[in-house]
């Protein structure tokens, strides 16, 4: 519906329709020009025109009110892990899921969103290449996706095999809408060794014993004899024990040590069985792997005097058993600087600072009330304006390339505590690498707060400001962990431990990559003066166990290098890269792992029970795949599915609108054709 609406009084109408009518009476009837007949029509022509143009100076407006009808949405998942395909019904899969056409009558009634999901939603394919299935995160993902909006229902195709995330029963509880479940796969019990799970650490050290733990599970092969065996890359066996399954649900927990005699990232390959009447096969073997460090990192944390600070970062660092942490206050200190490989100061006094003003050592000071100025100025080449303290908040430093910073912990600094920081400016005459700067009230500046410098044979890092440990209890209140706090500290324990001498060409890869994932690396070359630079191309080869070869270029970003590899096969591959700077050449090498995951294999019994809970706890229903019709006329019964009527008004100028000035050229177009006919113009 539309209408005109006049913010002044049509009152105004009657003295613009009396000047119209004036001056097209001036215009065609005072003089002799045209017949009767022709004054009377192009008078018309001219009142009509001189009417509406007058007509628009009262600011007329047009408002225009449009019915728009808003289906239900019905969210379609379908499980696209590898386990799908696992079962004796893996062709009936594929016909429900990638032949399977949507009725009319339901398309009609909803606005149907398609989505695949493994480990998380993803656009529709035809491939069951998941290799983890994660039914929690599709759901809540899919919440998350359409929170506030009117969806009517949500189909969920799966074996209910979930095998990582929580309980998806928790996200359907608290669902308006119900979810309609469709299982697949086979839930019988068949004959079946196998590895549910291996637990070992991620790293440990030269000959160092590893403790392992594995859990092995077997059903319907009650008394028989197995053996159970590990072995190295290089085919030895390191671990073996024979045993025997004790009932029809099997279940054995096994612990034992390695010893750790070769430095670098190992790989172990377990194996149980196989044994005779055994369906299943492909979960009797699982493989694991444990970086092997040479020697720890020592990292001495000498403060002032107590500080909550100095626990917080020795709880951190302990987490990670590359170092080895030694804390003390000055007043226990005998004064004299060890074999650390990064000291760390609190707070720390003109006593403290004098010693190091000498030392090459890295170091990494936090600034406190206690911090003399000048000292700090001596040790660092820094110097701050002023001796008062102000509250201080974190923002991203512009730039900041050094290392890797953590997503997820930036999305964090606007609601982080602050830090009490001196006030005013930082002094240098060396570049200062930001990772934070300072937030003062509402006002982000360029000052920088956690900062990195480098000269030539020493790296530091200064904190202008304590209180970091109100971030860790914060980090834990938001995530019920410390991870995103812990891995800040150990990236800048990390760059602060490389040897700058050294390393004027750093690449940042991972020791190990789960199947699946994309491999991601960075780069960094330093020039003489230890400017980042990344003018010449880079490239890497990795070379995989069969000899197979692999070559990538880094892409260029700012001033360092990044690489995305993409997804490589499964196995252990050693890298190279080497770069042309001048007339230096520098050459990075390593291993990379990319390991394989077992967990799709490891349980191929369908889990229909699971996809009732869900259908139950969020008023929906659960059917086999065979039952597609009657899923489709319970989903155009659904009463919860409604479709929204909504009315929009919107308003709006009239002068804007186009057919009014194709109106009015119309009207003068007449006008001076008919003047042109009647042969006086």
């Amino acid at each position: 519906m539309t209408e005109i609406i006049l913010e002044n009084s049509l009152l105004w109408l009657i003295p613009i329709a009396g000047v119209a009518a004036l001056a097209t009476w001036l215009l065609y009837f005072r003089g002799k020009m045209f017949t009767p007949n022709q004054r009377k029509i192009l008078s018309v022509f001219r009142f009509l025109t001189l009417f509406f143009l007058g007509f628009l100076l009262l600011s007329p407006l047009l408002k225009s009110t449009k019915t728009r009808e808003e289906k239900p949405i019905l969210v379609w998942l379908e499980d696209h892990s590898s386990s799908m395909l696992s079962a004796n019904d893996s062709a009936a899969v594929i016909e429900n899921l990638n032949n399977f056409k949507i009725p009319s009558s339901l398309s009609s009634k909803y606005d149907i969103q398609y989505f695949d999901f493994s480990d998380k939603l993803t656009e529709p394919s035809d491939s069951f290449t998941g290799l983890s299935t994660d039914l929690y995160e599709a759901l809540q993902e899919a919440s998350e996706k359409y929170y506030n909006q009117n969806v009517g229902a949500v189909v969920l195709h799966s074996d209910g095999i979930g095998n990582r995330g929580g309980n998806p029963s928790y996200v359907a509880s608290g669902l308006a809408y119900p979810i309609y479940t469709v299982g697949y796969g086979d839930t019988t019990l068949q004959k079946d060794l196998f590895i549910e799970r291996v637990i070992s650490n991620k790293v440990s050290y030269l000959n160092n014993k590893m403790p392992v733990e594995l859990y092995l599970r077997a059903r319907q092969l009650e008394g028989l004899p197995y053996e159970l065996t590990v072995k190295s890359a290089n085919g030895s066996t390191v671990f073996s024990k024979k045993l025997s399954i004790g009932s029809q649900d099997y279940f054995e927990r096994v612990n034992f040590f390695i010893k750790a005699e070769k430095a670098g990232v190992q790989r172990y390959t377990v194996s149980v069985g196989p044994v005779s009447g055994e369906v299943n096969i492909t979960n009797n073997t699982a493989v694991f792997s444990v970086e092997v460090l040479d020697n720890k990192k020592k990292i001495s944390i000498i403060g002032y005097g107590p500080h909550p600070d100095i626990g917080a970062l020795n709880q951190s660092l302990k987490t990670l058993e590359r170092y080895e942490v030694k804390t003390m206050i000055q007043k226990d200190w005998d004064g004299n600087i060890g074999d650390a490989d990064l000291y760390i100061l609190h707070d720390p006094s003109s006593v403290i600072l004098d010693k190091f003003s000498e030392s090459k050592k890295p170091v990494w000071i936090i600034y406190g009330s206690n911090t003399s100025a000048d000292a700090f100025a001596k040790l660092t080449g820094l110097r701050t304006e002023s001796g008062s303290f102000e509250e201080v908040y974190p923002v991203a430093g512009s730039g900041f390339n050094l290392f890797n910073t953590d997503d997820q912990y930036q999305l964090q600094l606007d609601e982080m505590p602050p830090l009490n920081s001196p006030f005013g400016e930082i002094f240098s005459k060396k570049p200062i690498y930001s990772l934070f700067t300072k937030k003062i009230g509402r006002v982000a500046t360029n000052s920088p707060l956690w900062f990195f410098t480098q000269e030539e044979n020493q790296r530091q890092a200064v904190i202008l400001g304590t209180g970091i440990w109100r971030w860790r209890i914060y980090d834990f209140k938001e995530t019920e962990n410390h991870e995103a706090f812990d891995r800040l500290i150990s990236k800048t324990v990390q760059y602060l431990t490389t040897d700058a001498r050294r390393q004027r060409f750093v690449v940042d890869m991972p020791d190990r990559v789960e199947q699946g994932e994309q491999l991601r690396a960075e780069a960094r070359l330093y020039n003489r003066s230890l400017e980042l630079t990344n003018e010449p191309d880079l490239k890497i080869t990795f070379t995989a166990e069969n000899a197979s070869e692999y070559e990538f270029s880094f892409a260029k970003d700012q001033n360092t290098y990044s690489l995305n590899a993409g997804r490589l096969p499964e196995g252990l591959y050693n890298y190279k890269s080497t770069v042309t700077l001048g007339d230096e050449t520098f050459s990075r090498q390593g291993s990379v792992l990319i390991e394989k995951s077992y967990l799709e294999q490891a349980d191929g019994v369908a889990r229909h029970h699971v996809l009732r809970k869900i259908s139950t706890e969020s008023g929906g229903k659960f059917y086999n795949a065979s039952q597609m019709e009657a899923l489709t006329e319970n989903l155009i019964a659904n009463t919860k599915a409604t479709t929204y009527t909504y009315e929009e008004t919107s308003t709006d100028s009239l002068i804007n609108e186009k057919w009014l000035f194709a109106l009015f050229v119309l009207f003068l177009a007449i006008e001076w054709a008919l003047r042109k006919y009647f042969g006086n113009y």
